[in-house]
C-alpha cells in the first residue's frame, strides 16, 4: 500500500506539465516612468528663489547683494544648476588658497554647511556670480535680505565667480574684530 501510493505521487510529480518561460510574443512589461523632478525651485511673488541653503537674487534685487564692484552693464539671477556647479568647485578652490587656508585652514570642509546668497552681474561682458556665505543665519531673514556684518571671522566669506571663464575671481574672509 505504501508503495502504491509513493509510486503515485512520484507519476503525478514527473508527468506534470514543466513551466516554460515566456513566449517571445509575450508582451513585455514596461516600468513605470521615474517621477517628475523640477530642475529649479519656482520664484516667490519678489523673485527670490531659495533651494535649501541657497538664495537666488532676482536681477532686480542683485545690487544690494553684490559682494564686490560691478560695471552696471546688467544683472540677472543665477540658475541653481550655476550655483551648484560653483559651490563643487569651491571646495578645491578653498583647499588650494594659501589665504584661504592661512585664514581658516578648514574653511573648505565646513562652507557645505553655510548658507549663500547669490546675485549675477555682467563684468567687463562675462557673466559673474557673487557668492555671499554664512555659517548660519542669526535669525535674520537671509532669504529677502543681505546678510553683512563687520568682522565674524571665517564665518562669513564671500567669492566672486566668473561663469564664462570657469574661475575664482575673488575671495575675502571676514576679520576677527
Amino acid at each position: 500500500m505504501r508503495f502504491a501510493f509513493l509510486a503515485s505521487l512520484l507519476f503525478a510529480a514527473c508527468s506534470r506539465t514543466p513551466r516554460t518561460a515566456p513566449s517571445p510574443t509575450a508582451t513585455p512589461v514596461t516600468p513605470a516612468p521615474p517621477p517628475t523632478v523640477t530642475a529649479s525651485p519656482s520664484p516667490s511673488p519678489d523673485g527670490f528663489v531659495v533651494d535649501g541653503r541657497f538664495l537666488l537674487v532676482p536681477a532686480a534685487q542683485a545690487t544690494q547683494f553684490l559682494v564686490g564692484a560691478s560695471d552696471g552693464t546688467g544683472f540677472f539671477r543665477p540658475t541653481l544648476a550655476d550655483v551648484q556647479r560653483v559651490h563643487a568647485e569651491l571646495d578645491g578652490f578653498l583647499g588650494a588658497s594659501r589665504s584661504a587656508r592661512a585664514l581658516s585652514p578648514d574653511l573648505h570642509v565646513r562652507y557645505r554647511d553655510y548658507f549663500s546668497q547669490w546675485a549675477g552681474a555682467l563684468q567687463s561682458g562675462h557673466r559673474v556670480l557673487h557668492g555671499n556665505y554664512f555659517c548660519r543665519d542669526f535669525g535674520m531673514d537671509w532669504k529677502t535680505q543681505p546678510i553683512g556684518v563687520d568682522d565674524g571671522g571665517d564665518c562669513f566669506f564671500q567669492v566672486i565667480y566668473d561663469l564664462d571663464a570657469s574661475t575664482f575671481t575673488s575671495l575675502q574672509v571676514n576679520g576677527n574684530g
